[in-house]
């Protein structure tokens, strides 16, 4: 190894392996950059610590592997936010004045995770949430046809718009296939098929047994009774829980008939023709007897609807106990202004007996 000065002795071949003369450093100071103080999450990037995993056939080797790794190495930058959220901070500022980005950029950024004010809210959230239209059934139609493509994806719907009005009546499809079976075990394979052309129920009601007809007529007429009708211990309750006379200023121990009336035809009105969530199963106090929605009138106390509203009333007999209750007031209004008729029909012949009297005493 030579020097700048160095001079090769006469007749020296060997190796020279020692300086005759000293040699001065030419690095300048802080040439050589010293090694800094590793990062953490660099480090374990590069070189880490942790044992891969080979072969975690089991789930106990899993769940062990995971417990490790998150001790290890999350736990810990969780465990102090504030010192995590220091360094993070720290790195962002040293990023800055290596890559000279914009302040702005990364304090708007940061600052989008701050409480926002009720003036920014007013100012910037309207441009981001917007309503674009109304959600109802017409809105959603009109998005579906407007793409041919989601009449191919989505092929159902097509059928449901197509034919939504008509599928009210699906309900109805039960008792009639129900009907037609109890037919058909009746007259299958007794009848030719040249007979089976011209034959009409008239007929096969006319040929059966009297124990066949009648158990066709119960069937016939079970199915036919709407299936939401009132039976008699619905309709008692209903009458006993209605008062049909004004009230006479005393605490009500019944609810007045008329509010009665009023409150389910709110119901339906409001609730019944728009929401198709509710289940027609549902007993009708549930939804009828919440104050909060606004169904009775002020005179109609909370624990006077849950002492005597009819708890056997459904969803599904809503309008029935409707038209029932209303009946009922029509036909005691009736039977009131015919008893008011009768009584006005005999006050007068009271009324006219003293002015013939007095008439006739001035003939005389």
């Amino acid at each position: 190894m030579r020097g700048t000065n160095h001079v090769t002795a006469p007749g020296n071949t060997r190796l020279d392996t020692h300086n005759f003369t000293a040699m001065s450093s030419n690095d300048q100071a802080g040439y050589i950059p010293e090694k800094s103080e590793p990062s953490p999450t660099v480090e374990m990037i590069d070189k880490p610590d942790y044992s891969k995993p080979s072969n975690l056939t089991k789930s106990a080797d899993r769940q062990n592997w995971e417990t490790n790794f998150a001790r290890n190495y999350v736990t810990p930058l969780i465990n102090n936010v504030t010192e995590t959220t220091r360094k993070f901070s720290t790195l962002l500022s040293n990023a800055m004045k290596v890559a000279e980005v914009s302040s702005n950029i990364l304090e708007t950024e940061v600052n989008q995770t701050l409480d926002m004010s009720s003036q920014h809210c007013k100012e910037y959230l309207p441009g981001l949430w917007r309503t674009l239209g109304t959600v109802c059934f017409e809105s959603l139609a009109a998005y579906y046809s407007r793409d041919m493509h989601n009449v191919q994806a989505f092929p159902f719907l097509a059928v449901y718009f197509k034919h939504e009005k008509n599928l009210s009546q699906i309900k109805h499809l039960y008792p009639i296939v129900n009907f037609v079976k109890l037919l058909h075990s009746k007259l299958a394979y007794r009848l030719q098929r040249d007979k089976a052309v011209s034959f009409t129920f008239k007929d096969f009601i006319n040929e059966s047994k009297n124990e066949t007809i009648s158990c066709l007529s119960l069937k016939f007429l079970e199915e036919a009774t709407p299936w939401k009708s009132l039976d008699e211990d619905m309709k008692n309750q209903i009458l006993e829980a209605i008062d049909l006379e004004p009230n006479t200023g005393e605490q009500n121990q019944k609810i007045p008939a008329e509010a009665f009336v009023i409150a389910l035809k709110r119901y339906m009105q409001r609730f019944l023709c728009t929401d198709n969530n509710i289940k027609a199963t549902d007993p009708l106090y549930i939804y009828v007897n919440d104050m909060s929605l606004n169904l009775w009138l002020d005179s109609v106390a909370e624990e006077l609807l849950d002492d005597v509203f009819p708890d056997s009333l459904m969803i599904e007999n809503t309008f029935e106990a409707y038209e029932f209750a209303n009946n009922i007031i029509k036909e005691y209004q009736q039977s009131l202004h015919t008893v008011k008729q009768i009584s006005i029909s005999d006050h007068p012949m009271e009324l006219d007996h003293p002015i013939e009297a007095d008439h006739s005493m001035d003939l005389d």
